[in-house]
């Protein structure tokens, strides 16, 4: 939990969206915990897209597309510099003309002769194939899914919002309600040095952290305060994140490497294909 005001005043300090804050500092934390004979691989972010947003929609089903942040940090990075490039690469995929391109791809294969004979079976097995590949290539994920308004007559009886989602590597939701804005993180990886550094990363911003954590294993949850005066969290019962190790690996790392192969473009492809 952070203060709304505060992260947006921080942002606004650096010339960046809130999105772009988040991830810049995301991408940093993860950077400081690659190996040295890795550093020179590219960090992917994730960004999930409401379409709704670019196309007329009545759908309550899910309606979006995902834009990809992918940046080679180096050792003179600053969060200046991070933020800036992240900020960039960001506004200029969600420019409508971008999406709309990146939509006529995807809707092109629907038109490629032989497709819709295929099997259905054969095309969820192909669908299944490239969604691993896909997850492969992401570091993280980040799904900002803005304010949350309510009407006045139930704002007395709802103290906050937050929101989750399961996940292979690591995955944060970003909800805000008034003044109280959540990042839910969810991670497969039992080692925390990720998020111990993205958080203190916040505190010696000058931003105050309240921390909740829970684990798959048998621990009650933590209650956790960072202020910027004591970045350390001496009092927490548990350290670790919402999902144990990644395939029981202490320690393991989230992956870094970049997509090098439309594997998101042909999935989604295929799934417009299903008849």
């Amino acid at each position: 939990h952070l203060s709304t005001k505060e992260v947006l005043a921080r942002a606004h300090e650096l010339g960046v969206s809130l999105t772009s804050y988040l991830g810049a500092s995301l991408m940093l934390a993860i950077y400081a915990e690659m190996p040295a004979l890795e550093r020179s691989k590219p960090i992917a972010i994730s960004l999930p897209v409401n379409l709704r947003n670019y196309y007329p929609s009545e759908t309550a089903r899910n309606f979006f597309n995902s834009v990809y942040v992918i940046l080679t940090l180096t050792e003179t990075d600053t969060m200046q510099t991070a933020a800036a490039a992240f900020d960039a690469q960001l506004k200029e995929a969600l420019l409508p003309e971008n999406i709309k391109a990146q939509m006529d791809e995807y809707e092109k294969l629907e038109h490629v002769p032989g497709i819709r004979p295929v099997p259905l079976a054969v095309k969820n097995l192909t669908v299944k194939l490239f969604t691993a590949l896909e997850k492969k290539h992401v570091t993280a994920v980040i799904s900002n899914m803005g304010r949350v308004t309510l009407p006045d007559a139930m704002k007395p009886y709802i103290k906050q919002f937050a929101a989750f989602s399961s996940c292979e590597d690591l995955f944060t939701c970003v909800a805000s309600y008034g003044d109280d804005l959540v990042l839910g993180t969810a991670s497969s990886h039992r080692s925390t040095n990720v998020l111990r550094r993205l958080y203190r990363g916040f505190a010696e911003a000058g931003l105050q952290v309240t921390l909740y954590a829970t684990e798959v294993e048998k621990c009650r949850p933590a209650r956790i305060v960072i202020s910027r005066w004591a970045a350390t969290p001496a009092t927490a019962r548990c350290a670790r994140t919402a999902c144990t190790g990644n395939r029981g690996v202490p320690g393991s790392r989230p992956r870094h490497r970049a997509s090098t192969a439309p594997a998101c473009f042909i999935r989604s492809l295929l799934l417009l294909c299903l008849p």
